[in-house]
């Protein structure tokens, strides 16, 4: 699993063996690598908007944010997201304070980045949690499920949002911060991106298509837009081009 910094100069890159390491993008050269983080898979890694942060998921049940010293290295500080009862599959960034979490234990959970406390946890899947993906705004999350359900959820208007909560008082979301189901395919979400203009989103599936849904008028109502098919394996990554470009 990799992820290229906001900059386009740095790819970090999480491995099988639960190290990092840090390729520069112009050269191929490797920049730096980081102790093992990891007892188990890194499972996904994400960089922060402004890049100045990377989070990893991994197979040993914990995530954990790093800081960006600079383009070529890691902080060695770590941030350790622990609360997950199973594998942790997959990670985003809310702005820069957040991150989010999907895991095997079929919960959504929000932590503070910078202390590791957990914010949220969201509840309502049926089956474990393969993909997350945060609304460029910070308004939505949007989680995907190996039934194929894929879950909106409003962050505004689950309560404690915006960090008012604490580790004794963790919410729990099962109404609250939910917004929509999206039943988009008969298999597994694998991977979920938003837009830059945030009122699109992609979803990769492991039936390999892509499907491409909008948000109708900023109300948090998604429809489908388009299917794309031809793949002939499951679908692994998805990304929005430049603004009006396309989706791939």
């Amino acid at each position: 699993t990799f992820d290229v910094s906001p900059d386009m100069q740095t790819i970090v890159c999480g491995l099988f063996n639960g190290q990092l390491i840090l390729f520069d993008v112009e050269s191929g050269e490797l920049q730096a690598d980081a102790p093992k983080c990891h007892t188990g898979i890194i499972a996904a890694v994400v960089y922060s908007p402004s890049g100045f942060c990377a989070a990893t998921a991994s197979e040993d049940g914990l995530a954990k944010v790093f800081l960006r010293v600079n383009e070529k290295q890691l902080n060695q500080r770590v941030v350790t997201l622990a609360g997950h009862e199973a594998e942790v599959r997959c990670v985003s960034f809310v702005g820069e304070d957040r991150v989010v979490t999907g895991s095997n234990d079929k919960t959504v959970r929000v932590w503070d980045a910078a202390t590791g406390a957990q914010l949220q946890c969201f509840r309502g899947h049926s089956d474990r949690v393969y993909s997350v993906a945060t609304q460029p705004n910070g308004h939505l999350i949007a989680s995907g499920c190996g039934d194929g359900i894929v879950t909106i959820w409003d962050l505004d208007k689950a309560e404690g949002a915006g960090g008012t909560a604490t580790d004794s008082a963790v919410n729990t979301m099962t109404d609250g911060g939910f917004r929509r189901r999206l039943v988009s395919h008969s298999r597994r979400v694998t991977v979920l991106c938003f837009s830059s203009c945030a009122n699109y989103a992609a979803m990769g599936m492991a039936d390999k298509k892509v499907k491409l849904w909008q948000e109708w008028q900023n109300t948090g109502a998604f429809r489908q837009a388009a299917v794309f098919t031809g793949h002939t394996d499951v679908i692994t990554a998805v990304g929005f081009s430049m603004p009006g470009a396309g989706v791939g």
